[in-house]
């Protein structure tokens, strides 16, 4: 199961990545999301409108069609940080539901774990994760604030 009914909006960077995190990405995989898939990879800074089209939309990329500059939106870093946690045939983990903090983790095929989540509120955390290996690692993640981590290898197993 995909999620592809999304695309960004003129939200401010704070409320869309909480958004992000929170919706699209945390909840999603919860309920069985294998991806993710965003409409818009690039559009002008007040897009065209069609008759039945979007208004609000955001691509990952902003172009400016004066100028040629582009710049990134909060979408794009939302798929940056979650990139940098799950790679191609990555399997989820199960984590523990943390309120305010929407946290993913992913199992890599390099034996690394990954970890995706977003402090979605106005005090820092530190956050603490034990691994079924007993290693453990901690970060702080200031107020409002994506995050991801990724562990060393781990051991492989045998039956």
């Amino acid at each position: 199961t995909i999620v592809t009914e999304c695309t960004g909006t003129d939200d401010n960077w704070t409320s869309t990545f909480g958004w992000d995190s929170r919706v699209l990405v945390a909840e999603s995989i919860r309920a069985g999301s294998t991806g993710l898939m965003m409409w818009n990879l690039a559009l002008p800074p007040a897009p065209e409108v069609l008759p039945g089209g979007c208004d609000r939309c955001r691509g990952l990329l902003t172009i400016d069609p004066e100028t040629g500059d582009v710049s990134e939106t909060p979408e794009f870093y939302t798929l940056a940080h979650l990139a940098r946690a799950a790679d191609p045939g990555a399997v989820v983990v199960g984590t523990d539901q943390i309120d305010g903090l929407p946290v993913v983790a992913f199992a890599n095929p390099d034996g690394t774990i990954g970890i995706f989540g977003h402090n979605d509120g106005p005090d820092t955390h530190t956050i603490e994760f034990v691994l079924s290996t007993g290693e453990s690692f901690s970060t702080t993640v200031a107020p409002w604030s994506m995050f991801d981590l990724r562990s060393a290898p781990l051991p492989v197993t045998g039956p």
